[in-house]
């Protein structure tokens, strides 16, 4: 078993990277979450379970709720742990509920998904959707133990692997040029998920994480650029019912947009956008302003400005009535630019011109 162990102040939280055989849980004051596709994959040893379905439409307050109640019917207290087995939505929510239920109680989680490894699980964010506002409550709480099991990853359907390597991809934009290198140098081995690559990628993505987290762990500066692609992304599956695109599908498309804006403001190096843009559509992610998996179903081009400039508005990064993109002037250059709907809407008319 290896770690890495990162935190800020008197807050830790462990890494540990294992086969799944290896897991050890505990069986009494202990609450299992699980989702309708990981309920079979795991014997915890574990009487008190929930399932909740699968898909991110799932990760609201209902079901928030009925992980509460589950854990008070089980007379849990406040030395009691959750853990999660699943994907991003899972982890998301039982964090989630860890936080709030008796003011707190020790959480510990188990990602199933390549996008969970690397993204959901690792940072100390939870949260949950509020209608179709993505993430628009939830609190910093870093759990105790993130367990990593690749061999979890051998039955994953490709689409969610495909998912998982965009965030991977991200990271590697923002921070760690060595993720930038691999998928920019050996795009076959990403492609097809070889295992020792596989494995290289998730160990820089986590690391590459933990240093950002633990510089800024409340997102006050240098965290924010984790945001990248998001703003645009989460507001892409807001408009979708989170049931069209995967996250990473989400936030790949939401990097496009931020780069072509940075061209257009001339802050953002048009030979280093167009170096990206090809890898994402190399890697079969969608870069024009109106995805093509929407373009089948028709749509007003009017009504989809509007709507994806209203989900952007009510972003939770946004302050003080501005808009808070994350932008790149080159390769782990980032900053932070400030619009507002109006900006925005102009660079939208123009993508759809273009295209």
């Amino acid at each position: 078993m290896e770690k890495i162990i990162f935190e800020k102040s008197e807050v830790y939280s462990t890494v540990h990277f294992l086969h799944s055989k290896e897991l050890v849980f505990e069986k009494t004051n202990s609450l299992l979450v699980v989702d309708s596709n990981t309920k079979h994959s795991i014997a915890s040893g574990i009487d008190s379970c929930i399932v909740i379905p699968a898909g991110d439409e799932n990760k609201n307050l209902a079901y928030t709720e009925k992980i509460i109640q589950k854990a008070l019917s089980k007379n849990l207290d406040r030395n009691s742990v959750f853990y999660a087995v699943g994907g991003g939505m899972v982890c998301d929510i039982t964090a989630f509920a860890a936080s709030i239920y008796k003011r707190g109680v020790r959480c510990r989680l188990i990602p199933t998904s390549l996008l969970a490894m690397v993204d959901a699980s690792v940072g100390g964010k939870t949260g949950i959707n509020i209608g179709s506002v993505k993430n628009a409550a939830g609190s910093f709480y870093p759990c105790e133990h993130i367990y990593i099991c690749p061999d979890f990853l051998k039955t994953l359907p490709m689409k969610e692997m495909h998912s998982g390597l965009a965030e991977i991809f991200k990271i590697g934009l923002i921070e760690s040029s060595e993720i930038f290198k691999i998928m920019s140098l050996e795009k076959q081995a990403c492609t097809t998920y070889d295992e020792n690559i596989l494995k290289r990628l998730i160990r820089l993505a986590i690391t590459s994480k933990a240093k950002i987290v633990q510089s800024d762990f409340l997102e006050n500066a240098e965290r924010r650029f984790l945001n990248f692609g998001h703003t645009f992304g989460h507001a892409l599956e807001s408009f979708t019912c989170f049931n069209v695109f995967s996250h990473g599908e989400a936030v790949a498309w939401g990097i496009a947009q931020a780069l072509k804006l940075g061209v257009i403001l001339n802050l953002t190096d048009k030979v280093y956008a167009q170096t990206v843009l090809d890898l994402l559509k190399f890697y079969n992610w969608e870069t024009k302003f109106i995805p093509d998996k929407l373009k089948k179903l028709e749509l007003d081009n009017f009504v989809f400005c509007n709507r994806i400039l209203d989900y952007i508005a009510n972003d939770k990064k946004n302050k003080n009535g501005k808009i808070n993109l994350v932008l790149q002037k080159q390769l782990n250059e980032n900053f932070i630019y400030q619009t507002d709907k109006n900006e925005l809407l102009i660079f939208f008319k123009g993508q759809l011109k273009n295209e």
